[in-house]
């Protein structure tokens, strides 16, 4: 015996289907987003960071970066690889881009 399906249930389970097929969203351009975790390498331009749950991330430095290590400014050219960071950035252009670099205080 077959059972009938209404007209509009073949769509909507098509729909259904595709939506759970979508890829999740990366970060949102525009929008301020934080990553916590340990920097890996660092440059005059770019911070490459292992986030506490085991993704890399790498996120480019400008002149406008603000860096700043327990409550005091800091150098960005100053930060080195073992260091525990929170980066506040924004996604452009498909870039990473730092805004604030927060470093733990270093240990003598």
């Amino acid at each position: 015996m077959r059972i009938p399906l209404p007209g509009k249930l073949p769509s909507l389970m098509i729909l259904t289907l595709a939506l759970s097929a979508a890829p999740p969203l990366a970060a949102h351009q525009g929008h301020r987003h934080e990553a916590k975790g340990t920097v890996q390498s660092s440059t005059a331009e770019m911070l490459n960071l292992k986030t506490v749950d085991g993704k890399e991330q790498s996120f480019a430095v400008t002149a406008d970066t603000k860096c700043q290590r327990a409550d005091a400014a800091a150098r960005c050219s100053e930060i080195a690889a073992g260091e525990r960071a929170v980066v506040t950035y924004e996604t452009k252009e498909g870039a990473n881009l730092a805004l604030e670099v927060k470093l733990a205080k270093k240990q003598p």
